[in-house]
């Protein structure tokens, strides 16, 4: 439930920057989409991710490697939505430390939305969602967003 609510939320705000609306305002479907994102817990929150460290320890020593069927364009894991600077921090020294290039946007009226890579390849996006969820992550998905 949550992937297909992120994909819609993702896709809303896509074409919310696209119009020539003001964009500090949100429009209503983007509103919706982050209700919905929160009502049904897809949102990642502290406690979410109080095995951070110990998920480390566990898949370090890491590498990115390519593998599987090759990605034209490169794309972008979305991780998830943390609900706060806090947890991004945590987040981001986390994937930092297994290799995995990691940025935040603000995600309107939710947090930070977590995005990694680009990955060229379909078995180094398989693994990015792998260790986003060992992270506590509720529903990483490649995402159509660019990196």
């Amino acid at each position: 439930m949550c992937r297909a609510h992120f994909k819609a939320y993702e896709s809303a705000r896509r074409n919310f920057q696209n119009s020539h609306l003001d964009p500090y305002n949100q429009n209503a479907t983007v509103a919706r989409e982050a209700q919905l994102l929160r009502l049904d817990g897809c949102i990642t929150r502290q406690k979410d991710l109080q095995g951070l460290l110990a998920a480390q320890a566990r898949l370090s020593p890491h590498v990115v490697t390519d593998s599987g069927t090759p990605l034209h364009p490169p794309v972008a894991v979305q991780a998830g939505i943390v609900d706060g600077f806090t947890s991004q921090s945590r987040v981001t020294t986390y994937f930092a430390a297994l290799g995995y290039n990691s940025r935040s946007v603000g995600a309107e009226g939710l947090g930070r939305q977590i995005f990694l890579g680009p990955f060229r390849s379909e078995g180094a996006a398989s693994e990015a969602i792998r260790v986003a969820r060992e992270a506590g992550f509720i529903s990483p998905y490649v995402s159509r967003t660019r990196y």
